[in-house]
């Protein structure tokens, strides 16, 4: 029993790897087709210089190093280099799915949604929230040096991936009163909320991408009742009802979710904020929904997939956003 245990084990990371290999082939290539960042990310390769690699690039400097070695130190192709990246990134992902329930439907999901919209198109965020989530699995195991590390990589990267801190801030209100998760829960949200309200007010003008997502207000306008929305708002609707029904480890990833969720209606009148700051909440879901229990469980999993297939829609057909 002990062998084929591990037969099933190595067969099923086998299967991940070849799967995330794959995806990572279909990226490198541009299989799909061309989206509008393809342009901005080659510019950044073509132009980025050995002596001088932050020269004309607002990228953050964990990814414009990583480039810089591969370009420079390495020599190779760009698009060897966003192979190496999204196979990173859904490696990661794939790890940290490999381990709910309902593994094959949350990959198949993963991929006609989030692999979309991060993997072959805003790949510094998609390797960023990679080492983000990391970094929460890693914090649910009490392996902090492991944990923060992976955050300060994940900022390094993107900085917007730090809003999942909220996860490790869930945590020590918690611990300080171990009795209460909505009383946690609310907290979070209300800091949380207040923190990155201020925070974006505050420097925006110091920093030129966030001014420039400020000024850029008419790009991009915010559906406060579109699909995705009443979707995510259903199912947290769903956890919020009666916390018992999502599992104790998972209340951090849920608060994460809530207080996005939140935030999303805040910067409603910055839209290039908004969409960013509730796409990286997305891959939360697929981690906490899963393990929902409860007679609404299977509900939440159904509107959870429902949005991978909407959004799946929505990029290809709808919008299409891989026309180059």
């Amino acid at each position: 029993m002990h062998n084929l245990f591990k037969t099933h084990t190595r067969r099923k990371a086998f299967l991940t790897l070849l799967g995330a290999a794959t995806l990572s082939i279909a990226a490198a290539g541009k299989i799909i087709g061309i989206d509008a960042d393809h342009f901005q990310y080659l510019s950044f390769w073509e132009h980025l210089d050995k002596n001088n690699p932050f020269n004309l690039t607002r990228f953050e400097p964990g990814f414009v190093w990583a480039a810089w070695f591969a370009k420079h130190l390495t020599q190779i192709e760009y698009n060897t280099f966003i192979f190496f990246t999204t196979l990173i990134s859904i490696s990661i992902k794939f790890r940290l799915l490999a381990k709910r329930n309902y593994y094959p439907i949350l990959i198949i999901g993963y991929t006609t949604s989030l692999y979309l919209l991060h993997e072959m198109t805003q790949i510094r965020a998609a390797v960023s929230l990679g080492f983000g989530y990391l970094a929460i699995e890693y914090f649910r195991k009490r392996r902090i040096t492991f944990s923060l590390a992976s955050m300060a990589i994940a900022a390094s990267l993107h900085y917007s991936t730090l809003i999942l801190c909220t996860s490790y801030l869930y945590s020590l209100i918690k611990s300080a009163s171990p009795k209460s998760n909505r009383v946690a829960l609310i907290a979070t949200i209300a800091i949380s909320t207040s923190a990155a309200a201020v925070f974006v007010s505050s420097f925006n003008q110091l920093n030129p991408v966030l001014e420039g997502y400020f000024s850029n207000v008419q790009e991009q306008q915010v559906s406060l009742l579109s699909a995705r929305t009443l979707l995510l708002g259903f199912i947290l609707g769903i956890a919020l009802l009666d916390l018992r029904n999502v599992q104790t480890p998972d209340h951090a990833l849920l608060a994460t979710s809530s207080t996005i969720f939140i935030l999303f209606f805040v910067f409603k009148d910055t839209p290039v904020i908004a969409h960013r700051i509730i796409e990286i909440s997305m891959f939360s879901y697929f981690l906490w929904v899963p393990s929902m229990t409860g007679k609404r469980s299977k509900l939440a999993l159904a509107a959870l997939l429902t949005l991978c297939l909407y959004e799946g829609y929505r990029m290809l057909i709808r919008d299409n956003i891989f026309s180059g």
